[in-house]
């Protein structure tokens, strides 16, 4: 799980590049199987499409992965979205 991962759901990250497509890349390099076993879909090749990203507060869209840019200071958040009754 993501949360296994980062516990105390803070974490200051640097990475190269600058994009959510770029951040993901980078925590699947640095992470491997772990972090895809919580975020990764094998069958797509592609995010489970259940985890959403927010960056400051708005959702982004995952056509908009690979050109939605993080500045230094941003907030991203990855959320799984859960159904129930």
């Amino acid at each position: 799980m993501l949360y296994d991962l980062f516990p105390d759901c803070r974490l200051s990250y640097t990475f190269s590049g600058n994009t959510i497509g770029d951040l993901v890349e980078n925590l699947k390099n640095q992470y491997g199987e772990r972090i895809k076993e919580s975020i990764w879909d094998r069958s797509i090749q592609g995010l489970d499409q259940t985890v959403q990203i927010m960056v400051n507060r708005k959702f982004v869209s995952s056509e908009d992965f690979d050109h939605q840019e993080i500045k230094v200071g941003d907030k991203v958040k990855f959320l799984r979205l859960l159904a129930g009754g």
